[in-house]
């Protein structure tokens, strides 16, 4: 069989499609694509295509190990507790998001507690707290003073004081514990 017309283009080649990984010309495609990116990196920055090969040629060339099941006796299982899902941590939320979130569950965090007392941990993720307290204190705030009490207590830049607020009100909204219109965000509680 002929190789499709993308054959060996690296702008076309992508070692994390799955395109790419269940074409047959997967391996030659990759050596003619590094080649091109070889002669063309005098001339442009080639670094991330070649990165991205290499960790594809890396993985195409581990051998593949053949187990007979009647050979190899059951090594005993571990359970791996997935806090995600037993927390229902909601799917809606950005990956960042829910990594601190399974880090709170992890550590703890009783959400039914938030009427009384702020649910979430003070050594860990500090921000989180702070900012529940914030909004207890303020029961109607902007983002932008939420943002600029974070970089006063915390002593965070601009930058991190934004992804702070954005990761407090995703999580605080998914749990419907407080409410958000344009740039004012309420207390629910």
């Amino acid at each position: 069989m002929l190789a499709p017309r993308c054959f060996g283009l690296f702008t076309c080649y992508n070692p994390k499609s799955d395109t790419c990984k269940g074409c047959e010309h997967e391996r030659n495609c990759l050596d003619a694509s590094s080649d091109y990116l070889n002669e063309a990196s005098s001339v442009a920055n080639t670094e991330t295509f070649v990165r991205l090969q290499n960790i594809r040629r890396m993985e195409l060339d581990k051998p593949k190990l053949e187990v007979k099941s009647a050979e190899v006796s059951q090594p005993a299982k571990t359970v791996k507790f997935d806090y995600a899902s037993q927390a229902n941590i909601p799917m809606n939320i950005p990956e960042r998001d829910r990594k601190v979130l399974t880090a709170l569950f992890k550590d703890g965090l009783d959400l039914r507690a938030s009427k009384e007392a702020n649910p979430f941990p003070s050594h860990l993720y500090p921000f989180m707290r702070e900012g529940w307290s914030w909004i207890k204190r303020n029961s109607r705030s902007s983002k932008l003073s939420l943002r600029q009490h974070y970089q006063e207590v915390l002593s965070v830049s601009e930058l991190s004081a934004k992804r702070y607020v954005s990761t407090f009100v995703n999580i605080a909204k998914s749990y419907e514990l407080i409410k958000v219109e344009g740039q004012i965000i309420w207390s629910k509680l």
